[in-house]
């Protein structure tokens, strides 16, 4: 059980779901061609996936078999490693919310930090650069509903916080019009005149 493949594998199932880890992690298991030569085996062996260059996860075992990680713990996970912040995409939070009955084809999360692509199976996780006001209250119900509507667009904007509005806390209110100063104009505007009176 000390060999550089068994001692990954067994550093891989001590992880969380959807930790990421890459061969500088596991230097001390071996040399780096030793690493690199076992990271490759043990993907062809199916032991962990590959998701990106260099970057590797361990695959969860159920009674149907080998599955990617759950893709929220696999986004969190990437964002500890990066230092970023990351938000859903509008087009997400929007369905979640009930706005919009489209359904997005692929996983999009915004992020504080570079553009970015993990594979998880025959799925994809892309991270897309944004601005900072879009990162507003990454896990709450004021940011999901400011990016859904920021996706909606201009003019779906003030109807679509006028209704959702009144269902808002005070926190959560105020959490929209403090990022107005971020906000390009048509949607500080829509954001004023929705909430500033209700």
């Amino acid at each position: 059980m000390n060999s550089v493949p068994s001692r990954i594998v067994a550093y891989a199932k001590s992880q969380p779901e959807g930790a990421l880890f890459g061969a500088h992690e596991l230097l001390g298991f071996g040399a780096r061609a030793a690493v690199d030569q076992a990271l490759v085996r043990l993907v062809n062996a199916g032991d962990i996936m590959r998701v990106a260059r260099g970057t590797y996860t361990l695959p969860v075992a159920t009674r149907f078999g080998l599955r990617g990680p759950d893709e929220l713990l696999l986004a969190r996970s990437f964002a500890r490693r990066e230092g970023v912040t990351i938000a859903r995409h509008g087009a997400d939070e929007a369905h979640r919310l009930g706005l919009s009955t489209q359904v997005p084809v692929k996983t999009v999360w915004l992020t504080s930090g570079r553009a970015a692509l993990l594979s998880v199976g025959s799925q994809t996780v892309a991270f897309k650069p944004a601005a900072q006001w879009l990162l507003a209250d990454p896990g709450g119900r004021a940011g999901a509903l400011l990016r859904a509507v920021a996706w909606l667009g201009a003019d779906e904007a003030v109807e679509q916080l006028r209704a959702l509005g009144p269902s808002l806390s005070a926190a959560e209110r105020e959490t929209l019009l403090d990022a107005r100063g971020q906000m390009p104009g048509w949607m500080a505007k829509a954001v004023s005149d929705s909430l500033s009176h209700g």
